[in-house]
């Protein structure tokens, strides 16, 4: 077991945890969004359509696009990649959208997991961890 400490926190967007991210593009730098997490999405960041045609400037061909088994049936994710900022850290995502649809704006497990965080459920905020020492001889 480990004891964490709260680096930085931000408050939910109406009962619904969000995490502050920034998406760099060569032509209009780093473009700032709050996006609802879905640990139910297992890819890392989920644009709606005309936001990932407005950001994305590198896509994979369509022989690559993955396809997600979803109770509506499958559904084949168009797929970029780009430069992500969370908390002041840096690291390339893949980034997708529905081939057909509009698409949500999602935060999934593939970037949360890249991640310490911390849901404060009663005080509606998101918080990034840092681990500070060991509880296993504390008890």
């Amino acid at each position: 077991m480990e004891l964490y400490r709260a680096l930085e926190c931000n408050n939910y967007i109406d009962e619904t945890p969000t995490i502050k991210l920034a998406i760099y593009n060569s032509r209009r730098g780093w473009i700032d969004i709050e996006v609802p997490i879905d640990t139910g999405y297992s890819g890392a960041l989920l644009l709606p359509s005309r936001m990932y045609f407005d950001i994305i400037e590198f896509e994979y061909p369509v022989n690559t696009f993955p396809v997600y088994r979803t109770l509506r049936g499958d559904i084949i994710m168009r797929r970029g990649i780009a430069l992500i900022k969370v908390f002041d850290r840096e690291f390339e995502a893949y980034i997708e959208t529905p081939m057909y649809g509009e698409g949500k704006l999602l935060v999934g497990r593939k970037l949360l997991n890249k991640l310490d965080i911390g849901l404060l459920g009663s005080k509606r905020k998101i918080c990034l961890l840092k681990g500070e020492k060991s509880l296993e001889n504390e008890v």
